[in-house]
This record gives structure tokens, C-alpha cells and sequence, in this order.
């Protein structure tokens, strides 16, 4: 049995042979397995001077890769359903909060199940064409994930640090469509190229998964890396680490004028509940903090690694590229699609409580907060129309547990329905002047009269109602109050109706009327 990896004059013999051989049927033995012709092209010759890693290698990884296939898919595709069953997270902001979803769904969904079974292999086991469409996924959905987030950065930015910006130019659904299909174009500039021979989508590390050819050395290919590198990865790391750099010193500037203020107050003062109302929201601003130091974190852990072996590739011969050292940086860009619904979505207060809600048995893996409470109770009222100066909504909407848009949504609030005129019982009207202004009152049957008093204030109502005369009187200074008799109201009645001929007996202040009284 031949042992697997050759040297480099080998491997030209190897090559030259192949090239020069007139049957189509020969196959290539690489890591001691065989390769149909049209694979031959995907294997690059760097990876056959290499020994063949031990099966236990390619368990090990598919082990991994299924597990985060299930966690990733089961994840996104919840995360997906509540925002679309959920009224009151549809809103343009949250938009890239579904669009990151399913850009991350869609790259597990078509990149593990091919990563899983050729593991189970040892070997690639698709074809050319599959290999190729695995690798345009990988760099489709990849770029949207990773595009996604720096817009997600953007808008936090924009909400958190400059309100009085956002006040003109709020996110709209117009806005957030246009948002999302400039990602995905993006995306798709950069995963086009290789499928029209600028560079190619080709096997690497331990022959079981596709990528871009890092290690191709045409000078137009090794271009196109090295503009990856810059468009995908230090232009959106970028626009993270700025952004967020810039919440955390608002939050740190925000924190430090609240001591200030707060050492300033007398002691009978720091306990009331306005002082309360400010220490939560200093400390739902320090969550905040916390939340964009995670997210660049974790975003530097995911994708700089695959970065730097780029990087590699083109700026050097690629003897630092061993099979292991590349093919485990390629499964951890898969630990973002992982932790990207849990960081985005799950933090969400108002999320995790319709979570709780569609998927009770996720109750006791979930923690019902306070928080997540009031969030929900609200859930209804947040999205009307308020007095509040929209500066304090958007900064109290934003320093929310997690850096999901709360904000109003302009676009998608109901307009107020027009008032339907209510069908009403005939109105008795006269000129008599009292000493107080009879005010009509909820329909049925009124009773009303049109006079006039120098003091407007209505402190007495007489109604007719279900052929009740009621009179009620409200209290008011003692310098304005003015009684009204029985006897007064008893005329009223009298002149108003036409036909009561009987007055109100003192001290009832309602009585029976028959139908025909009132006109």
C-alpha cells in the first residue's frame, strides 16, 4: 500500500503522468484513497506532501460538526419563527436580527451535512460540482453573517450615541429593505468571482471541505484573496470595533456624569425613586458595555483565525500550512452561526419571554426575569405613539439587557381608527339660564340646555337615561360653590321635556320617567 504523501519531485513525476495519460478512468491515490479524475483539479499539490491524518481526526469533527449543526439550525430557525410570530418585534431595526438568522441557517444547513458525511469518509465523496457550490455557501452566507453584524454595530451606534441623528433619519422599512439587499449583494461580489476562473472554490486541509484556493499563485487570484481579506474581514472588523468602541464610552461617560450627579444630591434625596430609576438605568448601560465587548470577542475568535490563514497563504510558500493548522481555523467560522442567535436574539428580554411562551419545555433553560416581565407587559404599549421626547425613547429603548432595536417604529404603527358617530336618543334642549351648566354625559337619553354662567366650570350634570332623571354634582372650592335646588332642576325638566308635568321629589336625586315624557 503506498504510503500516502510523496515528495515534491514525486509529486511532479505524478503529475506529468497524469496529465500525459490517455485513459479517463485513472485515479489519483491521495492519503491512500482514490480520487475520480475530475477531483484531481480540486486537490491542490500542497496538501499531497503532507501525511494523512488518523481517522480519529475525521470523527472527532464530524462529532463537532453535528452537534453544532443542531444547535445552530434548531437556534436560528426559532429565532426566525418568534420574530415572525411576534408583533412586537417586527420592526425595520430587528430586520437584520432575521436577516443574520437566516444567513447563518442557510450556511449550516448546506455546509454541515457534506462536512459531516465526508468526515464520516475520510475523504470528499460529493463530486467537483458539489465541492464548488459548498464553497460559494460557505462565502455567500459567510460574507452575509459577517456583513450583517457590522450593519447590526452601525445602528446600535446610531441609536445609542447620536439620537438627535436617528430622529432624522429613523430606521424604516424602505430603509431596512434597502440595508439587507446591499448586504446581500455585497456578499454575493465576492462569492461570484471564483465560479468565473478569477480564483477557484477547491478542496483543503483534510480533503473533506471546499474553500477559495489561498494558495493558488496566479497573480490575479492571489489579488482577489488579499481584497477578501481587506472587504471581509479588516473593513467589517473595523466598523465593529468602531462602533462599539464608541457605545462603551458613551455608556463609561454616561456612568461617570451619574456619579457625579449623584454624589452631589443630598442624603434624604438618593433614596427616592427617581435616584432608583437612574441606578437601573446605569445599570442596564454597563449590560450594554459588557454585551459589545462580548460581541467583538467572540467575533475576533471566530474569523480571525481563517483570516490569518489567508493571509498566509499569499504572502508566503504555505509550508506553514499543515492540514490541521487550516482545517481548524475552517470549523471555527462555524462557532459564529452558533453563537450568533444566543448573543443577538436569546439576550432580548422581550424575546426570550415569547420564547418561553411558543416553547413552554424551554422554560426551566430559560430564566424568567423581572426584566422580561414588565418587557412583555409593555410589549403593546411600546409600540404607540408617546409623549415623551423621542431622545429619551431612543435612549430608553436602548439600553434595554440586550442591543436589539426597541425603538419606535414609525412605519408600522396602526393609524388611529376615525371615530364612528354613535347613534343618539334625542337631545331636550332649552334657554333657561341656571346657576350651573348642564353638561351632556355619555349617550342614550340626555338631557342638556343651553346656557351660559360666568363660571364655565362643570360641577353639575343632569342626564335622562333609561327614563331616569339623574343629577350629579361634583365638589369644588368652597368659594365657588353654588347649589343647585331640586326645584330648580324640576323646572329645567319641566321646560326642556315640554310634557313632565311632576317635579323631582327632595332629597331623590333620581326618578321615574315614563317613555312619552321625553321627546
Amino acid at each position: 500500500m503506498a504510503l500516502g504523501f510523496a515528495s515534491k519531485q514525486n509529486l511532479t513525476d505524478l503529475e506529468d503522468a497524469s496529465s500525459t495519460s490517455p485513459t479517463t478512468t485513472e485515479t489519483l491515490v491521495v492519503y491512500n484513497l482514490s480520487y475520480a479524475p475530475e477531483v484531481r483539479e480540486l486537490i491542490h499539490a500542497h496538501w499531497f506532501l503532507y501525511p494523512p491524518p488518523s481517522y480519529a481526526w475525521h470523527l472527532a469533527l464530524a462529532v463537532i460538526v453535528a452537534v453544532l449543526a443542531f444547535i445552530s439550525v434548531t437556534g436560528n430557525a426559532a429565532v426566525v419563527y418568534i420574530f415572525a410570530v411576534t408583533k412586537a418585534l417586527r420592526n425595520p431595526s430587528n430586520a437584520l436580527i432575521v436577516n443574520l438568522a437566516i444567513s447563518d441557517f442557510m450556511m449550516m444547513a448546506t455546509n454541515c451535512p457534506p462536512y459531516f458525511f465526508s468526515s464520516l469518509q475520510g475523504r470528499w465523496i460529493f463530486g467537483k460540482e458539489a465541492c464548488r457550490f459548498y464553497g460559494f455557501c460557505g462565502a455567500l452566507f459567510g460574507g452575509v453573517s459577517i456583513l450583517t453584524m457590522a450593519a447590526i454595530a452601525v445602528d446600535r451606534y446610531l441609536v445609542i450615541c447620536k439620537p438627535f441623528l436617528i430622529m432624522k433619519s429613523a430606521m424604516t422599512r424602505q430603509r431596512a429593505k434597502f440595508g439587507v439587499l446591499a448586504v446581500w449583494t455585497y456578499a454575493l461580489c465576492w462569492a461570484i468571482p471564483p465560479l468565473w476562473g478569477v480564483n477557484n472554490y477547491v478542496l483543503e486541509g483534510f480533503l473533506t471541505t471546499c474553500t477559495f484556493d489561498y494558495l493558488d499563485p496566479r497573480d490575479k487570484s492571489r489579488i482577489f484573496v488579499f481584497s477578501m481579506f481587506i472587504g471581509n474581514y479588516v473593513t467589517p472588523l473595523s466598523i465593529i470595533m468602531i462602533c462599539y468602541s464608541m457605545i462603551v464610552w458613551e455608556v463609561y461617560s454616561q456612568r461617570k456624569k451619574f456619579k457625579k450627579a449623584a454624589n452631589n444630591l443630598p442624603k434624604s434625596k438618593k433614596n427616592n425613586p427617581k435616584s432608583n430609576e437612574d441606578e437601573a438605568k446605569q445599570r442596564k448601560e454597563i449590560q450594554t458595555a459588557k454585551i459589545a465587548v462580548v460581541i467583538t470577542a467572540l467575533w475576533l475568535f471566530s474569523w480571525t483565525p481563517y483570516a490569518t490563514v489567508a493571509l498566509i497563504g499569499i504572502g508566503t510558500d504555505g509550508t506553514l500550512l499543515t492540514p490541521v493548522v487550516s482545517q481548524i481555523p475552517a470549523l471555527f467560522c462555524k462557532f459564529a452561526a452558533v453563537y450568533n442567535p444566543i448573543v443577538y436574539a436569546v439576550s432580548h428580554p422581550r424575546y426570550r419571554q415569547a420564547l418561553r411562551k411558543h416553547f413552554p419545555f424551554l422554560a426551566l433553560c430559560i430564566r424568567d426575569t423581572e426584566t422580561d416581565r414588565k418587557q412583555a407587559q409593555s410589549s403593546t404599549t411600546a409600540r404607540l405613539p408617546s409623549r415623551m421626547p423621542v431622545q429619551q425613547q431612543m435612549s430608553q429603548s436602548s439600553m434595554g439587557d440586550s442591543m436589539v432595536s426597541e425603538e419606535l417604529d414609525v412605519e408600522t404603527l396602526e393609524p388611529a381608527k376615525p371615530r364612528v358617530a354613535v347613534p343618539r336618543a334625542p337631545v331636550i334642549k332649552s334657554q333657561m339660564r341656571l346657576p350651573h351648566p348642564v353638561v351632556p354625559q355619555v349617550p342614550n337619553r340626555r338631557l342638556s340646555s343651553n346656557v351660559g354662567y360666568d363660571n364655565p366650570v362643570e360641577t353639575n350634570e343632569l342626564h335622562i337615561k333609561d327614563n331616569v332623571v339623574s343629577y350629579r354634582k361634583y365638589e369644588q372650592p368652597e368659594d365657588q360653590q353654588k347649589s343647585l335646588s331640586l326645584a330648580t332642576i324640576s323646572r329645567a325638566v319641566t321646560a326642556a321635556s315640554g310634557n313632565v308635568e311632576q317635579s323631582l321629589p327632595s332629597p331623590l336625586d333620581k326618578v321615574d320617567l315614563s317613555p312619552t315624557t321625553v321627546v
